[in-house]
């Protein structure tokens, strides 16, 4: 049975499906021909058309940063708030279940929170079942003259990317495994390609968010910072509506297919679903065990105990985990 089959099938799940009562009155709904209300569909299904989607997001990110760093940046980063990425292994994209998510999304004007619609079940992803996945904090953005003097600072990018207008992943990739780039600035730099290969995942021909390189050069501001509602802003893009459009767009032009690119960190909405939604997850991965870390009285006083969720992949054929249920946000 593939995927499109088992959403059709899925019965009414009680229990986990988030927000769901909470959320009903913000959706767009209309009534059918035999009185009942439906929800409106961000993609009509007689524009639901065959598509091709690719991710920027990489985890291999941290395994090459790893390798970078000497043993005592290792040590440095495991003792940080991010220490539990270094444990998290590869993660197969699932385009499949992506679009079926993507087909599945209804009009709300809840503008920060997305909803599906699974054979009945109303489904919330939005900004903590994010950092739920994730483990990213997802406090406010700092503000204030402090903050804006730290946005202010070029020193990394004068230092190393000074003719450069766009940093890509692979130029940042390079300068870290450089012999002359000091030790410091390589610990900064690996920590840049691991928030925006893994978790912010720009276009090559747009680069990274040179913002980034300011905020990490002061290391007590870059690990209180909110990455996870960065992310998951950046994952929300697409699904208000812009492939909507490229869809309704094919349609009209009678187009057969459609090409799309995920940006952000889409494999916390991936495990996200195979969580809320057992079938999916005991048909398409397998639960291996289960770990809880207590990171109580450690270093960092914000985090919390992390359960980790290990799955082995029915359909690649190697072993993965990711975090989950307990995050370090403030």
């Amino acid at each position: 049975m593939d995927l499109k089959d088992l959403c059709s099938q899925i019965p009414l799940y009680n229990g986990r499906v988030l927000g769901v009562l909470l959320g009903i009155r913000h959706m767009i709904m209309r009534s059918n021909d035999t009185g009942l209300m439906e929800f409106d569909y961000c993609i009509p299904e007689e524009a639901r058309l065959r598509a091709h989607i690719s991710q920027r997001s990489n985890l291999k990110y941290v395994k090459t940063v790893m390798d970078i760093f000497d043993d005592r940046q290792r040590d440095e980063f495991r003792n940080s708030p991010l220490w539990y990425l270094a444990e998290v292994a590869e993660i197969q994209f699932s385009a499949q279940l992506i679009q079926q998510l993507v087909f599945r999304t209804i009009r709300t004007d809840k503008v920060n929170e997305l909803w599906f619609n699974v054979q009945g079940n109303m489904m919330r992803f939005g900004l903590q079942e994010y950092t739920l996945v994730t483990g990213l904090r997802c406090g406010v953005f700092p503000e204030g003259d402090e903050f804006d003097r730290v946005l202010e600072r070029r020193r990394l990018k004068e230092r190393y990317f000074k003719s450069m207008e766009n940093i890509s992943l692979a130029q940042l990739q390079t300068t870290i495994g450089r012999p002359s780039t000091a030790r410091a600035d390589r610990y900064k730099l690996g920590l840049v390609l691991i928030v925006e290969g893994v978790f912010n995942a720009p276009d090559n021909n747009v680069g990274i968010d040179l913002r980034t390189l300011s905020i990490v050069d002061d290391l007590d501001i870059f690990f209180a910072y909110p990455w996870g509602r960065v992310g998951y802003r950046r994952l929300l893009h697409g699904f208000r509506g812009f492939w909507a459009k490229k869809f309704l767009k094919a349609k009209r032009r009678q187009e057969k297919e459609v090409t799309y690119t995920i940006h952000g960190f889409p494999i916390a909405m991936q495990v996200w679903a195979y969580e809320v939604v057992p079938e999916i997850g005991e048909c398409f991965g397998q639960r291996v065990g289960n770990k809880c870390h207590d990171c109580l009285g450690g270093p960092h006083e914000n985090n919390h105990s992390i359960v980790r969720t290990m799955y082995s992949s029915r359909t690649c054929g190697y072993g993965y985990h990711v975090l989950l249920l307990k995050s370090n946000s403030t």
